[in-house]
């Protein structure tokens, strides 16, 4: 498995400029954060398993860009039924990555029931064109870099997270919702 910062530098190498990344809550928002914050980055806050259907819904408003999407797999085993969805949807501008730790990390590590459940094969039965399971940093920049049409679902395994000193964003949820909707708009 991957070490989870090493995982979100790779994807920040694989996504374009023109990109809209959304992170899930927890620390892999806060990680994407303190990795480097741009516009085109929205950070889920309190809306636990969210961030795919928000990245669905923003890949069918926003056809023209390609929007990639960093799940937990905590977040995704609640919400587990956007799979279906999105798969149904199919929007193909939409690049769905889990960064899948075994646990509920931001919450105290408590394991989840990931090593029971194949999300690969989960996405892959729902109707997703295209499972990825790259197991390094180059394979899974790769893996982004070369997503074509979607949606695209990419399953890492990381280790859980050792240093819990993440430092949150300074901007506020809405002022970052607000940055990434004039951001769209300008650079549309």
């Amino acid at each position: 498995p991957l070490e989870p910062d090493a995982a979100l530098a790779a994807i920040q190498r694989g996504v374009r400029d023109d990109d809209v990344v959304l992170a899930t809550t927890g620390f892999t928002g806060r990680a994407l954060y303190a990795l480097g914050d741009r516009p085109g980055q929205l950070y889920m806050v309190g809306s636990m398993g969210c961030a795919s259907s928000m990245g669905m819904g923003l890949a069918i408003a926003r056809p023209e860009r390609r929007v990639v999407v960093i799940d937990g797999d905590g977040a995704m085993l609640m919400r587990m039924g956007a799979v279906a969805t999105i798969a149904h949807e199919a929007p193909r501008n939409l690049v769905h990555v889990l960064l899948d730790n075994a646990v509920h990390d931001s919450t105290g590590a408590q394991a989840t029931i990931s090593p029971f459940v194949d999300r690969a094969a989960v996405a892959g039965v729902c109707g997703y064109p295209s499972v990825v399971r790259p197991t390094g940093e180059a394979e899974l920049s790769r893996a982004i870099a070369e997503a074509g049409a979607g949606p695209v679902f990419i399953h890492a395994r990381t280790l859980p997270r050792s240093d819990h000193k993440l430092p949150r964003p300074t901007i506020k949820p809405y002022e970052v919702a607000d940055r990434l909707r004039s951001w769209l708009d300008e650079s549309s």
